[in-house]
């Protein structure tokens, strides 16, 4: 019963849902779907390129994916200079309708609120 108990809290307090605005993930993530987010055990493991974080830029939660680790060069459209320690690069899977780091340049790693575990 203690586990049981326990391991409904992790998940209540370890995921968070969120309904998905916009089309800048597609085709990976439609507009209108539904993703969970791992907010803290995501933070055991190293990031990588080719997963889908939940962000905080603006005041703004995006799903968006890392282009460039700190300390990398970044060379992207016409974008060519090397990230601060703690400065990561983002970008969306539709670059032709995503608002991210070619807008609004690096974000800080810890604006990293969760990774999508899954997304339906």
């Amino acid at each position: 019963m203690f586990l049981t108990i326990f391991f409904l809290i992790f998940v209540l307090s370890n995921f968070k849902i969120v309904k998905i605005s916009g089309e800048s993930m597609y085709p990976l993530i439609h507009n209108e779907s539904i993703a969970i987010i791992d907010q803290y055990t995501f933070k055991l493991f190293p990031l990588n390129k080719s997963d889908i974080y939940l962000f905080r830029v603006s005041n703004e939660e995006v799903l968006k994916k890392i282009k460039f680790f700190p300390n990398e060069k970044v060379v992207f459209e016409n974008k060519n200079y090397i990230l601060q320690e703690n400065e990561i690069y983002i970008i969306g899977e539709n670059l032709s309708k995503s608002i991210d780091s070619r807008e609004y340049g690096p974000v800080n790693i810890k604006q990293i609120l969760g990774k999508v575990v899954i997304s339906f």
